[in-house]
């Protein structure tokens, strides 16, 4: 690449650009280019989008970190439901409560965290596809490094069969209900008749499975279930669940939550993680309601990011022979090699607050109860930041003003064991391999469905010699 790059040298320049759709698949298929688009027209810094009511794109480094470090102002209870269903949701007393437990849960530094198991592992996935052409790098290597890894910490069987179910069943939940990307024209705030009567059907389907939840969590436990997932009317614009997509994701939610309730009402829980969540549960720290939701949310949503993530760094040294060449001379760089990755091939691209009163932000007024899209992907490649953002430079001095993992309170507390997994996953990659290519002809294709702007290829074919 140039050493002088402002302008991202991957996609077309946006000048047949007229406005921006959240919903538009090209959106997710081109970030790049739409967050140029944004930066060249002065009064889209704060970018009201023309399909909605009361939705704000904001996109500058600076607008970005102040919002999210403002959780006065802005809030996270985003979805049109009396109380959020995971804690990444949640707001105020609740989420530091259950966001305390998860951080524990998910520390890799922690006398109760199996980190050799979960190396064992990793390095067992890497040697499996070392020396072999064309592995598609997602089934054999980045996915079943994060989910085996989120099986270990639960004391699940970790098979391949496992995994496959596991990935299987939280890409279905992500396409229903996490929507933080926003919405547009194309979903109403309610179903149709005809979408009403396939997730009425979908629901007698799995009425033996939410018979089964309400014995386990009694009246009190399921009323909460209820409060978290039953949509409400909201008196301001909400993100709109995709119906069509919903009625599949009842069964992996109902399967996912069972399956943590069962293992947490085991007088012996399999795994040191387990036994501290039911400790947590015994001393009214978490409800058993909170407890599965949040195991649920952590293993459909846990993962994703840290599969992105090693796909776009091995999908970087296959095109970049210098930089897997310099980072196997030099492997003590590859921590600031991972970190430039998370700051220009953002995993989650957008995050959802919605604003409590008025608030002026960059000289705009956003209106009470306005959603605001934050184009953490943009703020990661702003130029007034990050000079020349689209230069991969693993030497730069300012990765700490990245802001793939968030900041403030909701500062994702999955970011070491992330970052953790990616580390060792391409330090052994590194030691085991000879070069990285991509195989011969191979067209990948962006990741499109997925609301919350994942930033991957959805199949990725490799050599790895």
């Amino acid at each position: 690449m140039s050493n002088s790059l402002n302008r991202c040298p991957f996609h077309s320049n946006g000048d047949d650009i007229d406005e921006l759709d959240m919903l538009d698949p090209k959106t997710r298929e081109t970030p790049f280019t739409y967050y140029d688009w944004l930066r060249k027209h002065e009064g889209n810094r704060i970018y009201k989008l023309p399909q909605e009511k009361s939705f704000y794109v904001v996109h500058k480094h600076e607008d970005v970190k102040k919002i999210l470090t403002n959780n006065v102002d802005f809030i996270n209870h985003i979805l049109p439901t009396k109380r959020s269903p995971f804690f990444a949701l949640m707001d105020g007393e609740n989420h530091l409560r259950i966001r305390n437990i998860v951080s524990h849960v998910l520390n890799p530094k922690k006398e109760l965290f199996p980190i050799q198991e979960i190396n064992k592992h990793i390095s067992k996935f890497t040697k499996n596809i070392a020396g072999k052409k064309a592995v598609e790098l997602f089934q054999e290597w980045a996915n079943p490094i994060p989910l085996s890894t989120l099986c270990i910490i639960f004391g699940l069987d970790h098979s391949l069969k496992t995994i496959d179910k596991l990935h299987s069943h939280a890409i279905t939940i992500n396409r229903a209900l996490f929507v933080l990307g926003g919405t547009g024209p194309r979903r109403k705030e309610t179903p149709n008749f005809r979408e009403k009567l396939i997730i009425l059907f979908s629901l007698i389907k799995n009425l033996g499975r939410i018979i089964t939840l309400y014995k386990v969590l009694g009246r009190k436990g399921f009323k909460e279930i209820r409060e978290m997932f039953v949509l409400q009317k909201m008196p301001y614009d909400t993100p709109r669940p995709d119906f069509k997509q919903l009625p599949n994701a009842i069964y992996p939610i109902l399967d996912l939550m069972l399956m943590f309730a069962r293992l947490l009402q085991k007088k012996q829980p399999k795994s040191e993680v387990l036994s501290f969540l039911k400790k947590s549960m015994e001393s009214n720290k978490i409800s058993f309601a909170e407890a599965i939701t949040a195991c649920a949310f952590i293993m459909f949503a846990g993962y994703e990011t840290t599969s992105s993530l090693l796909s776009n760094c091995v999908n970087h040294l296959a095109f970049n022979p210098k930089e897997y060449q310099c980072l196997k001379e030099n492997p003590d760089e590859i921590g600031h090699f991972i970190d430039e990755a998370l700051r220009i091939y953002t995993p989650v691209g957008r995050f959802l607050r919605r604003a409590k009163k008025d608030v002026h932000i960059s000289n705009t007024l956003i209106p009470k109860g306005s959603m605001v899209i934050l184009m953490l992907g943009a703020a990661n490649t702003d130029p007034d930041v990050f000079q020349n953002p689209y230069q991969f430079n693993s030497k730069r001095k300012n990765h700490k003003q990245s802001l793939s993992f968030g900041k403030g309170v909701h500062f994702c507390p999955g970011m070491i064991l992330a970052k953790h997994q990616a580390k060792f996953a391409l330090e052994q990659l590194i030691k085991e391999t000879k070069s990285i290519s991509a195989k011969e002809n191979f067209n990948p294709v962006m990741v499109s469905d997925r609301d919350n702007g994942i930033l991957r290829y959805e199949k990725l074919y490799f050599d790895f010699t």
